[in-house]
């Protein structure tokens, strides 16, 4: 019974997710956000529908629904999903009226911060490491760390969704991750909408816009935290799993600070520009998912130690960054 009533839930997610594939036009028309090219940060030839987030979130929302109701399994918490639901809804607030990021900045704060303190499960009590046997309990810091953590993480992924399949991808290789080592069905349903939008992204029929970045980032750090707490993991290897957009936001922050720019002013020096740039789209998406890919399976499958990859990561990344940063002068003179 148990089984039937699983195989009526993936099948139901996947009509979904066809109904929106095939009626895409007409309700994007119905909803009416785009995004416009402009010739300067947005290069892409004719407005394109930013609703990706909405067919992550009517997914996200079914199988919670059909958990409560069938299966009486509690895989998040109901004030979670609220948190979840009202930062998806930040998120589209934000891509149909253009928030000013520091009101996106406060209302994702406020939202987190009423979050942990509805729902304990999430907070980041104590570090945990693969190279030490010392603990680091937090304390009271607890909550100010675990906030921190997750608008870090979040806004990575909104700078890491500058191109078509990068973020979809990225996502896609968590969630099988996920899948693999903690055995969840909700990762495993979760690729159906992924795979539907990543076909969809490609032939540029529609964004994932900030409803989706935003979301998805927070489910994706929601389960980091609950595989963390369960001890599938160390502090060290979430650090692995994030440190691709991670580590490209923090290159950005500095290197815009340094210039004296405002760092959550857009550009195009996001390093998947400067690869795309100078060899093309393809190897842009291909070296980032490479990153991950290589990172993952190192760490989780062959044991190999995390400050040890971090190094030789952020070395290439800054060899490489370098190198692309070079050509781009190159052409100019």
């Amino acid at each position: 019974m148990l089984d039937d009533l699983k195989y009526i839930q993936q099948l139901t997610i996947f009509l979904i997710n066809l109904f929106f594939f095939f009626n895409l036009k007409q309700i994007s028309k119905k909803i009416n956000i785009f995004d416009c090219p402009d010739k300067k940060l947005k290069v892409h030839s004719k407005k394109v529908f930013i609703g990706g987030g909405i067919i992550f979130y009517v997914t996200f929302f079914f199988i919670y629904s059909f958990n409560i109701f069938f299966f009486d399994y509690y895989f998040i918490r109901t004030s979670t999903f609220l948190l979840a639901s009202f930062i998806f809804l930040i998120g589209l607030l934000d891509d149909k009226f253009k928030l000013n990021y520091l009101y996106k900045f406060f209302f994702l704060t406020v939202v987190l911060t009423l979050s942990f303190a509805a729902d304990k499960s999430i907070l980041i009590n104590n570090l945990r490491f693969s190279f030490t046997e010392y603990e680091l309990n937090l304390g009271n810091y607890s909550y100010s760390f675990t906030l921190i953590c997750f608008l870090l993480f979040i806004n990575s992924i909104n700078l890491f969704d500058g191109i078509n399949l990068q973020c979809g991808t990225y996502f896609l290789l968590i969630f099988v991750f996920f899948y693999l080592i903690f055995g969840n069905y909700f990762f495993l349903f979760f690729l159906i909408p992924i795979v539907f939008f990543l076909y969809m992204n490609f032939k540029n029929r529609i964004f994932l816009g900030d409803s989706g970045s935003l979301f998805i980032a927070f489910i994706v750090g929601y389960f980091s935290i609950s595989l963390y707490q369960k001890d599938f993991f160390k502090s060290d290897d979430i650090i692995i799993l994030m440190i691709v957009p991670g580590f490209d936001m923090f290159r950005l922050f500095v290197q815009r600070i340094l210039k004296k720019r405002n760092p959550f002013k857009g550009d195009l020096n996001h390093f998947h520009h400067l690869v795309k740039k100078n060899y093309g789209y393809f190897f842009a998406v291909v070296i980032n998912i490479f990153f991950v890919i290589t990172l993952i399976t190192l760490r989780f499958l062959f044991q190999y130690s995390t400050i040890s990859l971090l190094i030789v990561f952020i070395f290439v990344y800054l060899l490489l960054f370098f190198m692309l940063s070079k050509i781009k002068n190159t052409k100019k003179i």
